[in-house]
């Protein structure tokens, strides 16, 4: 006869299935010292449907965090004052599908 284990005791003793990937906050910065208002917008915010509000600091320079999965990559722009910017910083870029560039983030 099969000796009866608690439901307690199986939980201790049975691996633990984890199902989650990793993921990394990532700060994103633009300088726009004169701008009243900067938003975050990408293929991770929905573009312009959700874009993240960025905050400015004293020198004038926009930051904002993002949680992003490891190992992918992203399309991104800045919102500055209602017009459409790309990160003066970032060295990848693709051709989007209106005709502008997007920047690309690999989350490492």
């Amino acid at each position: 006869m099969a000796k009866k284990v608690s439901k307690k005791a199986a939980t201790k003793t049975a691996p633990k299935i984890s199902n989650s990937v990793k993921s990394k906050k990532v700060t994103f910065r633009y300088a726009a010292p004169d701008a009243s208002e900067v938003l975050l917008a990408g293929c991770f915010t929905k573009w312009d449907e959700k874009p993240k509000k960025m905050k400015k600091l004293k020198n004038g320079t926009w930051n904002v965090r993002a949680e992003l999965k490891v190992g992918d990559t992203y399309r991104y722009r800045y919102i500055v004052d209602g017009e459409w910017k790309n990160d003066p910083e970032c060295t990848k870029r693709e051709t989007s599908p209106f005709g502008t560039e997007n920047c690309l983030i690999t989350v490492l």
